[in-house]
């Protein structure tokens, strides 16, 4: 099963609480090793976001703003 990283970014607090639940054992386990991946993945995905921010952004008091003409090329 494909999931895009946008789908699994709304599941993300849904898999935490998830893990807070009492589970058998076996279910815990797969349960937390696919949450680490999904971490992963999140981690490199943010790397890439703040990147392109920086990149096609100004820089405010605030932090990063992406500029209005360059809206088209961050999404």
């Amino acid at each position: 099963m494909k999931l895009k990283l946008l789908e699994l970014l709304g599941a993300k607090e849904s898999l935490s609480k998830l893990l807070n639940c009492p589970l058998p054992v076996k279910i815990a386990y797969r349960l937390g090793k696919t949450v680490k991946e999904i971490n992963k993945e999140f981690q490199d995905f943010e790397e890439q976001r703040v990147k392109l921010v920086q990149q096609y952004g100004e820089k405010t008091d605030e932090g990063f703003k992406v500029k209005d003409e360059s809206i088209i090329e961050f999404q």
